[in-house]
């Protein structure tokens, strides 16, 4: 089993496997100028509540990303249905992790980025 590692300088995310002797992967991440790209992703937990009722539904949130690509002040802008899936989709959103964000050579926090989750009626979440 490979550990992940994330390091971050100003300059560079990098997430690495370092086993010696084991299969390896590395990805050297380098802050961008662009869209926001999210490097790690959790699926939100499907409520018990809505799994049992069959229940579909959505999850609209909006956050800032930190300069160390940590999402922080999420808030949900809108759902359906109302409250059943925020709190799941709150905590997921806790999760991410994005590539940092570079202006005039700068790492710089991002305000407004939003991510819709979707979670259907077979229990699965993204």
């Amino acid at each position: 089993m490979n550990k992940m590692i994330l390091g971050l300088t100003p300059l560079v995310l990098a997430a690495c496997s370092p086993l010696a002797g084991h299969e390896t992967s590395e990805r050297i991440l380098v802050p961008h100028s662009g869209d926001m790209v999210p490097v790690r992703y959790v699926a939100p937990a499907y409520p018990t509540a809505a799994r049992e009722k069959g229940t579909d539904g959505w999850v609209l949130v909006e956050f800032t990303v930190s300069e160390e690509g940590i999402p922080e002040n999420v808030q949900v802008v809108e759902s359906e249905p109302d409250d059943l899936f925020d709190q799941a989709a709150i905590d997921a959103t806790n999760q991410l992790v994005y590539m940092p964000k570079i202006k005039n050579g700068r790492l710089v926090a991002v305000s407004g980025v939003q991510y819709r989750f979707i979670f259907s009626r077979d229990g699965v979440a993204e």
